[in-house]
């Protein structure tokens, strides 16, 4: 979640308090199978951002397996005053600079940019390349922002009942992952997350399916780096009360049969794909 809090600031000293509820109206979302835990279990953190800046982005590194080059397109939305307004950006790895160049946002403050023909490397598990995308935001002239992308390029496909990546035939061996820790419950360091990467990858497991919610953030980011191919999974179940194993009565599936609640899904789907949709190891939304 993401909160505006500038109009109740004060000058001086500000408290920050937030109150956890053990169960809400949104529980009658949330029967999936693991550890009943309660409390904040991620980071928290209290950024300022400029008056003009980046709201929205949407990155896709598509790689054409048939003449062995990538596309890039940008897509972004900024905010604030749109009047000489321009974005600057580069795209790089280790050897040096791929591409370059700006372009004025409109006067509804988006931005599209399409770049074929890169001479890239693909993205996949085998061999994880990643570039890194950086954005200036100029106003007048001047960088008021700098927003930095990792950027995989990489195409996933399903032909013939068949999964595709980059063209060849890819086969998952991989497994569930919960984010638990038998100490700390549901709170997950970076180094729990680096020893259940590296143990998948010495045992030859090459995908992962966050069951059943959303992992934190730098979880995508190092299976990026990595290389797992993600099923990313919303933190949305709702199959009701089983009346005994295997048979389920629809009339009790409350609320996954009910259309007053699909907005509420729709939203917890989409909070999903918004926050992970610039992420090459995600392949498959669930």
């Amino acid at each position: 979640s993401e909160f505006e809090i500038s109009d109740y600031l004060v000058e001086g000293d500000n408290k920050l308090a937030v109150a956890v509820y053990r169960y809400s109206t949104a529980s009658w979302l949330e029967d999936q199978d693991f550890w009943r835990l309660y409390g904040i279990f991620r980071d928290v953190y209290l950024y300022a951002i400029p008056k003009v800046h980046v709201q929205d982005l949407f990155v896709k590194g598509d790689y054409d397996y048939q003449t062995k080059t990538g596309q890039l397109d940008i897509d972004l939305k900024t905010v604030g005053d749109y009047e000489d307004k321009k974005i600057k950006y580069v795209l790089s790895d280790h050897e040096g600079i791929v591409a370059e160049g700006d372009a004025s946002v409109n006067g509804d403050g988006e931005l599209s940019v399409s770049l074929e023909g890169l001479q890239i490397k693909p993205w996949s598990a085998e061999s994880p390349k990643l570039y890194n995308l950086t954005l200036h935001v100029l106003d007048d002239g001047q960088v008021v922002e700098v927003v930095p992308v990792k950027v995989g390029f990489r195409r996933f496909e399903i032909k013939d009942k068949l999964m595709l990546l980059n063209g060849k035939r890819i086969v998952f061996k991989g497994v569930n992952r919960h984010e638990f820790n038998a100490r700390t419950g549901r709170c997950i360091t970076e180094e729990d997350m680096l020893w259940d990467i590296k143990v998948m990858k010495q045992h030859n497991i090459n995908a992962v399916r966050t069951s059943h919610y959303p992992n934190q953030t730098r979880w995508y980011e190092l299976c990026d780096e990595y290389g797992l191919y993600v099923i990313d999974e919303a933190n949305l179940e709702t199959h009701g009360t089983w009346q005994k194993l295997g048979l389920s009565e629809p009339s009790w599936n409350i609320p996954a049969s009910e259309p007053e609640w699909l907005p509420a899904c729709l939203d917890r789907a989409n909070n999903m794909f918004q926050r992970d949709k610039n992420h090459a190891s995600v392949i498959i939304w669930s």
